[in-house]
């Protein structure tokens, strides 16, 4: 890692030198399954990580997004029935929604 990342790589703080860590070992694992899938013949028109989505707040929207909709639901009787706010209650899905 110091030859990748330099000598400040070691003043770095556990956490940080473990997401370090943690990238560089992510991105040669994809890597090889990119390699893999390419020889089984399976191909992608794009490649995205998961966490893009957290770091970019999409994750947070939609469930922001999907909250204000489920009361906005709830306070109306539009679109649905309690039936289905109360399966959310029992999936464990925003209890909040749900008496």
């Amino acid at each position: 890692m110091l030859d990748r990342e330099g000598p400040d790589f070691v003043n770095k703080s556990e956490d940080e030198a473990i997401g370090v860590c943690a990238r560089y070992a992510a991105d040669r694992i994809l890597e090889q399954i990119r390699k893999d899938l390419t020889g089984f013949g399976v191909t992608f028109d794009r490649w995205f990580s998961e966490q893009s989505l957290y770091d970019s707040g999409r994750v947070q929207q939609t469930i922001d997004h999907l909250k204000n909709r489920v009361m906005s639901t709830k306070r109306t009787g539009h679109f649905g029935s309690e039936q289905k706010l109360s399966g959310m209650k029992k999936t464990g899905w925003w209890s909040e929604a749900t008496d």
